[in-house]
């Protein structure tokens, strides 16, 4: 069964929960896992490398945080659907996100608690429109997220260390759809080492890439070269190309995040013609 069929509402009274954990497993192997509990709009703290599952519907979105804590590393967020389509929203500017990410409100007392952040006062009754909301963030995306990807499918952001917002400290992010289907994910933060590699011209390099990873690489152009190739020969798996020269870093992002790209099936090739 997949994880997203498994879920379902039950209504319990406020007060203390009593929760216990048993592992089942007919072959007496340890179980190992993480628990979290989240209440209303309180973040969740990330914890590096480890996958959180969680919900989001078009009005309530899940919020989280992150300490990078890893000084000359960059940071990569990495966001899978199981279902729905979630989008993802990173800022280092909590104030801005809690305000700008399109939600229901909540009272004073159910805002999120997160230290420096105050709230507004919430709308009276009917007074939201959640759909007016959710055209002025669309619209303004840059105003909430420093950072964001709104892939169909999975959505990953690399935030490389020499990025002037970026570096040790807390992130904040928002999970939200716009759609009407709730949104059923998987959220891992980690550090990366993002230190882009150097390419010669005629000297192939070999890498290794986990899952919706990135490979950084560098490549000087001479003011007189007339046509740059680019090939990527796939040994294992079907690894995609992107390129920029506008400085910088490509993203998949259709649009805006890339100038070239070849996302074929087994090798990728690139003419380039400089000029």
């Amino acid at each position: 069964m997949r994880l997203d069929q498994q879920l379902g509402s039950t209504f319990l009274g406020t007060g203390e929960y009593q929760i216990s954990v048993v592992n089942r497993d007919p072959s007496l192997a340890e179980a190992s896992y993480s628990v979290v509990a989240s209440v209303d709009e309180t973040p969740t703290r990330l914890r590096s490398a480890t996958p959180t599952f969680g919900l989001a519907s078009k009005g309530q979105p899940a919020f989280f945080t992150f300490e990078q804590a890893e000084p000359g590393s960059g940071l990569q967020l990495l966001l899978s659907s199981f279902a729905g389509d979630p989008n993802l929203c990173v800022t280092r500017n909590v104030s801005a996100l809690l305000e700008r990410v399109p939600r229901y409100p909540l009272s004073w007392e159910d805002a999120p608690f997160v230290p420096g952040y105050h709230p507004p006062p919430p709308p009276l009754g009917g007074d939201y429109d959640l759909e007016a909301a959710t055209r002025r963030f669309s619209s303004h995306l840059a105003e909430a997220c420093s950072w964001h990807s709104s892939l169909v499918g999975t959505d990953a952001i690399t935030i490389p260390e020499t990025d002037a917002r970026g570096g040790p400290g807390e992130y904040y992010v928002a999970v939200y759809t716009l759609d009407t289907q709730e949104a059923h994910f998987q959220l891992t933060a980690r550090p990366v080492d993002d230190t882009p590699v150097v390419l010669l011209a005629g000297q192939p390099q070999q890498a290794e890439l986990e899952a919706y990873a990135w490979g950084y690489y560098t490549l000087a152009v001479p003011p007189n070269a007339r046509r740059v190739l680019l090939s990527l020969t796939p040994r294992e798996g079907d690894p995609d190309l992107y390129v920029r020269a506008d400085g910088v870093r490509p993203t998949r992002e259709p649009g805006s995040g890339y100038q070239a790209a070849s996302t074929l099936d087994g090798v990728d090739v690139l003419e380039l013609l400089p000029g």
